[in-house]
């Protein structure tokens, strides 16, 4: 593990700190009238505890200065995303570390280049309603930063698959819409009657 990657991972790793200690440290503040004695042993040694030592005369209550949320000063929280930032960068690269590079240069994220950024993800976003015609569309977006060619969406029905009208490539976390005609199929026992559901969508690219 480099110096850069234990760098990078300390300053993910700051906001979930203040975040424990805030969760530890808040309910105490409802307890202000808990005692807590000090008293000094033998040896010299200063002890503190919230209850009284048997046995110890000198345990007194301690004069401690009081604590308020307002004492507590949490920084902002540390992005892990590229949602902020433009969106990932694919042609930049890999970072040292094997995260994405965000379009502004922004390098914390957590997402990892081998998995965005090797091929791309095709998912089905939406299905129109039926019209008069029959006709519906559906929406398809890429979730990954790689352009998808070579696309293809089905409507797949019990007698075989129709292919639909749209774009033959969709880049990188774009979208795009395609269409059902059916007075474009040769099929005069396609007839439907009711909205397609997702599993009646096939999704292919040449290289997803």
């Amino acid at each position: 593990m480099t110096d850069f990657y234990r760098f990078k991972q300390l300053g993910r790793e700051t906001a979930f700190f203040y975040f424990i200690l805030i969760f530890i440290a808040f309910p105490t503040l409802s307890y202000t009238q808990t005692k807590i004695y000090k008293w000094t042993d033998k040896d010299g040694v200063v002890h503190y505890s919230s209850k009284k030592p048997k046995g110890v005369e000198t345990a007194k209550p301690a004069k401690l200065p009081k604590i308020t949320k307002a004492d507590i000063k949490v920084p902002s929280v540390v992005s892990t995303s590229c949602k902020h930032h433009g969106g990932i960068d694919c042609e930049a690269g890999a970072d040292k570390d094997g995260s994405v590079i965000c379009r502004d240069g922004y390098r914390d994220s957590l997402a990892r280049f081998q998995f965005m950024c090797s091929s791309p993800k095709l998912l089905l976003d939406n299905i129109s309603k039926l019209d008069e015609t029959g006709s519906f569309s559906v929406t398809v977006r890429n979730k990954r930063g790689v352009k998808a060619e070579g696309v293809n969406v089905y409507y797949v029905y019990k007698d075989g698959k129709v292919l639909l009208k749209g774009p033959k490539e969709i880049s990188s976390f774009g979208a795009a819409q395609f269409s059902f005609d059916p007075s474009s199929v040769e099929n005069p026992h396609l007839n439907l009657k009711r909205k397609p559901s997702k599993g009646d969508i096939k999704i292919t690219c040449l290289n997803c």
